[in-house]
């Protein structure tokens, strides 16, 4: 599950959800890192921003053992100009959560600078998120 919102033309603010697949060995943390690899690849920041971790740490979610991950992207510059673009920073947040038996659900908000008065709201949403 994927939505998403306009918040300038050709760019977007999305939140989604998905059941990934087991474990298999691998841990929260690593299963954050390779979904934020998979958006890097993607695309979905634009050609060559810059990253920083915010923050990286185990928690308890919904109840359940958990990884967030919280990552700052700087949109390159030249980047901005060709696609005429008021972003500078977009923030993601990752959550990994344990589903039980070795299943693993993940959440993620990625939210651009343009609507920045909503990331203090993120840690609330996060202590809100359920397994179904």
């Amino acid at each position: 599950l994927t939505l998403d919102q306009e918040v300038e033309p050709q760019w977007v603010l999305a939140e989604g959800a998905k059941k990934l697949a087991p474990l298999r060995g691998r841990t929260l943390k690593s299963v954050a890192l390779a979904l934020r690899t998979a958006m890097l690849q993607n695309h979905q920041y634009g050609d060559s921003p810059t990253s920083r971790t915010v923050s990286a740490k185990s928690a308890t979610v919904a109840g359940v053992p958990a990884f967030v991950l919280q990552t700052a992207f700087t949109i390159d510059p030249q980047y901005r100009i060709d696609n005429q673009l008021r972003v500078r920073v977009e923030k993601l947040w990752i959550v990994t959560l344990s589903a039980g038996d070795g299943q693993v659900a993940a959440w993620y908000v990625t939210l651009p600078d343009d609507v920045s008065n909503l990331w203090p709201k993120v840690p609330a949403l996060i202590k809100s998120l359920g397994l179904i």
